[in-house]
């Protein structure tokens, strides 16, 4: 540990390799995975020579199997491009459950899917899905008339043959690692760690996030690069903890939210006890800290009672 630290060419490569793999992974993850509000799609151009839905899906990696089970859970839907009414027009009654997904355009990882609730009614549709697609109400109209779809069933034959102009969605997907203790689920962690401030005003929260991950990452990035940190250890640790935090950093900028994946849960006898859903980018970060904390601990020497010891007859 005590090791002198390392050159600054070695150092910002590992801060890079963080990085790239805590982005190629969230990419991942957002194109493998669903949840209820962002679906697995597969949109009616893709591939015309899929003549099944199974098959379609099937090149997003979903198994014949998997996709059984889904189509017996209701979770794959039909979708129809949207051409209802303007997004300027309001809610009505008859509205309640208008399910809509926009495919592309939204501020979130896209597809992003918006419905509309009993709470809904009076605003107007514009407002509804803004909120839902995180855009200004003013460009709801462009994806309602190029980017959005609207369901209209589920669908009950996984070896159906692909309708044309049917955009097909798979609303839940999650992959099992290590059964009943490892699994990959889409999350999206619009606080920092365990959620926190994840209830605060959207704006505020944004803003605070950003600010303090930037001010952090130049801080780490100028320390590194002065190789003031001392030790190969500690420095390694620092490039670890500066590569997660700029991935974070890039999905707050991107997306306001920051993508997770990485599910470790325990199946007890009456509930299922899990760790906060968690990504690479996290990983590099607590890895670092636990690798400084450790150094911190184990460069501590017992002191020599003599050095301080009252001189004799005192």
């Amino acid at each position: 540990m005590s090791s002198p630290p390392p050159a600054r060419t070695l150092l910002f490569a590992c801060v890079a390799l963080t990085l790239g793999l805590d982005l190629w992974s969230k990419q991942w993850a957002i194109e493998a995975l669903a949840n209820v509000v962002h679906p697995l799609a597969v949109p009616a151009g893709a591939q015309p020579e899929d003549h099944t839905v199974a098959a379609a899906f099937a090149r997003r990696g979903v198994s014949a199997g998997e996709f059984a089970a889904a189509v017996r859970n209701g979770l794959v839907v039909r979708a129809h491009k949207w051409a209802g009414r303007a997004a300027s027009s309001a809610v009505q009654a008859e509205d309640v459950g208008l399910d809509l997904t926009a495919l592309q355009g939204s501020g979130f990882p896209a597809p992003r899917r918006a419905w509309v609730r009993q709470q809904d009614v009076g605003q107007s549709l514009a407002e509804v899905a803004a909120k839902a697609w995180r855009v200004d109400a003013a460009a709801v109209q462009s994806l309602f008339d190029a980017h959005t779809v609207q369901t209209r069933g589920t669908v009950a034959d996984p070896t159906a043959p692909r309708e044309p102009g049917v955009t097909y969605l798979l609303r839940e997907r999650t992959i099992s690692v290590i059964d009943g203790y490892f699994s990959y689920v889409y999350a999206e962690n619009p606080g920092a760690a365990w959620s926190f401030l994840a209830t605060a005003p959207a704006g505020f929260r944004h803003v605070l996030f950003v600010v303090i991950s930037l001010v952090a990452s130049l801080a780490m990035g100028w320390t590194l690069w002065q190789g003031r940190m001392g030790t190969a250890w500690s420095s390694w640790a620092l490039a670890a903890i500066l590569g997660g935090a700029l991935g974070n950093l890039v999905d707050r900028l991107r997306f306001h939210v920051v993508v997770d994946f990485v599910y470790n849960f325990v199946v007890g006898a009456e509930r299922v006890y899990g760790w906060p859903v968690y990504n690479v980018a996290d990983i590099g970060i607590t890895a670092g800290v636990i690798a400084i904390a450790l150094e911190m601990v184990l460069a501590k020497r017992p002191v020599d009672a003599s050095a301080v010891a009252p001189p004799a007859g005192r």
